[in-house]
């Protein structure tokens, strides 16, 4: 003998005259919401922590693509290229910060200063994202840096990029007198990278 039973749909009132309901209960929400709790604490950190090295890695590759660019031009054009701290208005400015922007001109007469007058500007970088550092450790100064007709660089050099997180999380671009930058995350000779004070 075959026995059907009836079930009724959530909401639906029985014979009896209550309602048949299908939920959590609170102990089952309270678990539910503990678990939810523990996950939030262990991955909001990861995922800050991965938003905050993507935001570096950016500025990162905004300095790459401005090396490139900036032998390139100096190949294509047989002169000196200069990529230097400042912007478009004042020119080359060695009392601004690396992150306030940078600009990348044709060196006519190899002064290492841009005149609009006689200077081809070539690119323009905007200020990085607040609290984010770039220093440059190079010779014959951290102010500019210099790429040859030939495509060789004026001389090697570092770019170091920081934020609030300091050098456990910097990242380097190391140019070579070849003119090619690479990405590390040491100095070129091993050691640990050096972050300003405060980044």
């Amino acid at each position: 003998m075959d026995v059907n039973f009836y079930h009724a749909p959530v909401g639906t009132r029985l014979s009896s005259g209550a309602f048949l309901q299908r939920g959590f209960t609170l102990i089952e929400s309270l678990i539910s919401l503990a678990v939810v709790s523990v996950l939030l604490v262990v991955a909001v950190p990861s995922f800050a922590e991965l938003i905050a090295d993507t935001r570096l890695v950016a500025a990162v590759n905004n300095m790459t693509l401005t090396l490139h660019l900036a032998r390139s031009e100096a190949i294509k054009r047989a002169k000196d290229v200069v990529i230097c701290k400042g912007d478009s208005t004042a020119g080359c400015d060695k009392d601004r910060n690396w992150q306030d922007g940078w600009i990348v001109f044709v060196d006519a007469n190899t002064d290492r200063q841009w005149n609009s007058a006689t200077d081809r500007l070539v690119w323009t970088q905007q200020a990085l994202r607040r609290g984010d550092t770039v220093t440059l450790h190079a010779f014959p100064s951290a102010n500019y840096f210099t790429y040859h007709p030939n495509g060789l660089a004026g001389s090697n050099g570092t770019f170091i990029f920081c934020d609030e997180r300091g050098s456990d999380a910097a990242h380097a671009l190391i140019i070579a007198r070849t003119g090619r930058p690479r990405a590390a995350r040491t100095a070129t000779d091993g050691s640990p990278l050096n972050c300003p004070a405060g980044a």
